[in-house]
């Protein structure tokens, strides 16, 4: 799957998951979202339409994936914009990350990495993962920002910490090559590994995590390698336990 769709797809996802944590107690949303989790889009549309007709900033975030991904509806990119925008001015983490993106792919608007940047780092400030991975990103590439690989280790460390499998990936990488950073191959391991248990099985993420992980071990002594699978699992267990 392309690398972009793979990110639509999980932050939709991710969107969904946040929603049915916070917002039971609006019994409308929560059948929006039932709707949706079975497949039934027309009718979660019509929901996710009233409530963000209402001012309902994740139905807005929600709605606005789906416009964005053509989940149920049309694709329409300045769809997307719209209701993301609507979100993102009510300080929703989502919405703000979700413009960013928009911004960043010039989808549905002219792109522009530095309203990405701004999206992003508002979105970060109230620790939404994606946003907090986008921007490392950003910085290891040096994509509308001076590349940092320093400002990318600590984006990618506290996106980990909140469950970002990407990061935590990303970070197992720079582990593994030393970019600006002191190489730990035990580090690098259990990161990697961290990733993997956090993706599932049919996702690009699962395989590359797997991928490297048989490169790492070859670079491990066994007593290390047992001690990198132990810090895996108690850095899964913690990040697990926090969520």
């Amino acid at each position: 799957m392309h690398k972009k769709t793979l990110l639509i797809v999980f932050f939709i996802i991710l969107g969904v998951f946040f929603t049915s944590t916070v917002a039971c107690a609006n019994p409308s949303l929560q059948e929006g979202l039932n709707a949706y989790n079975n497949k039934n889009y027309k009718e979660a549309c019509n929901i996710f339409s009233i409530l963000s007709q209402e001012g309902n900033s994740q139905a807005q975030y929600i709605l606005g994936s789906m416009y964005l991904d053509g989940v149920g509806v049309k694709k329409d990119y300045k769809k997307a914009y719209e209701l993301f925008s609507q979100s993102a001015k009510q300080n929703n983490s989502f919405g703000e990350y979700a413009l960013g993106y928009l911004y960043k792919h010039g989808l549905g608007v002219k792109k522009d990495l530095s309203k990405t940047l701004y999206w992003w780092e508002k979105s970060a400030k109230e620790n939404n993962r994606d946003a907090l991975y986008g921007l490392g990103f950003l910085y290891s590439m040096g994509q509308g920002v001076e590349l940092n690989y320093k400002k990318s280790f600590e984006y990618w460390q506290k996106a980990s910490y909140l469950g970002s499998n990407y990061a935590q990936y990303r970070l197992g990488l720079l582990y593994l090559e030393g970019d600006n950073i002191e190489k730990n191959y035990v580090d690098a391991y259990a990161w990697i590994d961290v990733a993997k248990k956090f993706s599932n099985p049919d996702e690009e993420i699962y395989k590359l995590a797997s991928h490297h992980l048989n490169i790492v071990k070859y670079k491990l002594t066994n007593d290390e390698l047992l001690q990198a699978k132990e810090l895996a699992d108690r850095l899964y267990n913690q990040i697990r336990s926090n969520q």
